[in-house]
């Protein structure tokens, strides 16, 4: 909160300034909130047009109309979405050039602190990845990978970590290629990755699961030399990990479903177990803290050519420790995207925009887990549509009356023009003697070019939309 209102809401201000946006006045925090209640609104009810919200009649395909005037005009909404920003103009121009995702690494540290002071996480972590929707190539969007398994399979990928008890998603990592500049760097892309995510819970014996893009005996020992045990995939398709005997799966070539083959070995000084288990596929974890015993017993399909079976069979216990947990990240997107979200009606080609839209849809899905495993025991079953609609109401009922609103009329625009406003505004239009029309041109007070723009402090001046309005702003004129 101290963030938003100290930098982003100020960066809001500043950027507009620079965009030079028409009748802008300062974004306050309380119209900054009610701003994101009705992107919350608009997602719990979907239009196809948005300028449904704002119509005051019905139609037939709006017969109850939402009337989003009663709360901020739509000019007022659309620029504060032209001017939105997580960063400081000044900032964004001096590193851009260095770093493609300066706009939004600020904002990513600060997310992850307010997690981190938001909720003690239980014993389990899972790792694992998420995506920020890709929206075509208009929108220039660093960093742009492609995961089939993912609901939205392009896009700005994200290492992150959830509670496995909750499904909360609690840190977020940039997925980029420049690793070696952050911390860990030196350890290797997969490990430094993995360090970074757990480094708040290092020597608290928490368990961390993840899958096989993490997995390696080299990534189990580093982070039990960090104080976590761990309980890891290893990928078995193209290759075996270092330190891995290379014919451990020839050993279950030929046996039936279900058998499972077990080793303990010692690297790095570590002690730690690699099991393998004869499954639909062959499946190998690699693990510091789970049992190699006889664990639950689950039934499975297995095919067999063109015929299909069912398996009965008893699997060692630290692939049931495993499944318990690996699908916490799937859940939490889930979560996202069942229902439409907020990249989904912030249609923007500013990738910007649409990376804050999936900051808000994290927030919102964690809120819902956390009510779901937090919130009063009569209303843990709310559904996320009922949860919604009750996030958005209390919200706009929130902020609406500490929002100072200024009406956007004709009629209303001499209520506040004044010496410390700066509306750019149109000088008007003239009368030739056989009625004609035509736009009145004067000279701008700066660059003294003719324009059809005055500034509202100095109605009587003209003055350029380019940078002469900058000037003006900033008092070098």
């Amino acid at each position: 909160m101290d963030h938003i209102v100290d930098h982003v809401i100020p960066s809001i201000n500043a950027n507009a300034v620079v965009r030079c946006i028409e009748k802008w006045h300062p974004l306050t925090k309380a119209e900054y909130f009610l701003w994101i209640a009705l992107w919350t609104y608009m997602a719990w009810l979907p239009c196809s047009d948005r300028g449904f919200y704002w119509r005051t009649k019905p139609t037939i395909l709006v017969p109850s109309p939402y009337n989003f005037g009663q709360w901020m005009s739509r000019r007022r909404f659309d620029a504060i979405l032209a001017a939105h920003t997580l960063e400081h103009p000044a900032t964004i121009a001096a590193g851009v050039t260095s770093d493609p995702l300066v706009p939004i690494r600020g904002f990513v540290e600060v997310y992850n602190e307010n997690l981190l002071n938001a909720m003690v996480p239980g014993r389990v972590l899972t790792i694992d990845e998420t995506m920020n929707q890709w929206v075509g190539k208009v929108s220039r969007m660093p960093n742009v990978k492609k995961i089939i398994s993912k609901p939205h399979p392009v896009g700005q990928e994200f290492k992150t970590v959830a509670d496995s008890s909750t499904n909360i998603i609690i840190r977020l990592d940039i997925s980029e290629k420049n690793f070696q500049v952050k911390k860990f760097g030196d350890q290797g892309a997969v490990i430094s990755t993995v360090l970074r995510l757990s480094e708040p819970w290092f020597a608290t014996g928490r368990t961390i699961l993840a899958d096989s893009w993490f997995g390696s005996p080299s990534c189990a020992a580093v982070l039990h030399q960090y104080g976590l045990y761990s309980i890891m995939a290893m990928k078995k398709r193209s290759h075996w990990p270092r330190l891995v005997p290379r014919d451990l799966h020839m050993k279950l070539e030929g046996e039936p479903v279900g058998t499972s083959i077990s080793l303990v070995s010692i690297v790095k000084d570590v002690p730690m177990s690699i099991c393998i288990l004869r499954d639909r596929k062959m499946q190998c974890l690699v693990s510091t803290c789970g049992r190699t015993t006889q664990g639950s017993e689950v039934t499975h399909v297995i095919k067999e050519g063109n015929r299909s079976r069912f398996a009965t069979f008893h699997r060692p216990a630290v692939f049931d420790d495993y499944g318990a947990g690996k699908g916490v990240m799937d859940i939490n997107n889930n979560n996202r995207d069942n229902m439409a979200s907020y990249h989904d009606v912030m249609r923007t080609h500013s990738w910007e925009v649409r990376a804050f839209s999936f900051f808000l849809a994290l927030a919102e899905a964690n809120a819902y887990l956390a009510w779901r495993s937090f919130g009063p025991v009569e209303q843990r079953s709310i559904t996320h549509f009922s949860f919604r609609e009750q996030l958005c109401t209390d919200m706009i009922n929130e902020y609406l009356y500490a929002v100072n609103i200024v009406e956007d009329d004709e009629e209303d625009v001499d209520s506040y023009r004044n010496n410390t406003r700066h509306d750019l505004e149109s000088i008007g239009k003239g009368f030739l003697k056989d009625r004609t029309p035509y736009s009145r041109q004067w000279k701008c007070q700066i660059c003294k070019k003719k324009t059809t723009l005055r500034c509202s402090c100095t109605p009587t001046k003209g003055l350029c939309k380019s940078n002469c309005y900058r000037l003006h702003l900033v008092g070098k004129q």
